[in-house]
């Protein structure tokens, strides 16, 4: 009898601990919302709302980990290059490497393929 209370008790113990909730990495703030919109209708208008979502989720970065979320930089790098802002772009794609060194290898092509 004792065995199945005991039993019982850790159960319960377990279940009620697994139901916390963690807090995420990173915050994606509006992310889905802008990047949807400029995929669905690719204006300058909804462009520059991707650009001023992507900004602000580097400029303040929240979540566990109080950094950009992966990739973020390197989309935001790609915009301005596509805009012609070469210095702006090199300078995101090489933190994003800082933030994430992992990326290296790709983001080097990348910085490469800029300077030609």
């Amino acid at each position: 009898m004792k065995t199945a209370k005991l039993l019982a008790s850790c159960t319960l113990v377990l279940l009620l601990a697994s139901c916390g909730s963690q807090k995420e990495l990173y915050s994606w703030k509006d992310y889905e919302k802008a990047s949807y919109a400029y995929t669905k209708e690719p204006t300058e208008k909804n462009e520059e709302k991707l650009i001023a979502t992507y900004q602000q989720i580097i400029d303040n970065p929240s979540g566990a980990r109080k950094v950009a979320p992966p990739g973020m930089c390197a989309e935001l790098g790609y915009l301005y290059f596509k805009k012609g802002k070469t210095a702006q772009a090199e300078a995101l794609l090489k933190k994003e490497v800082e933030l994430y060194p992992e990326s290296e290898k790709f983001i080097q092509r990348i910085l490469d393929a800029i300077k030609k």
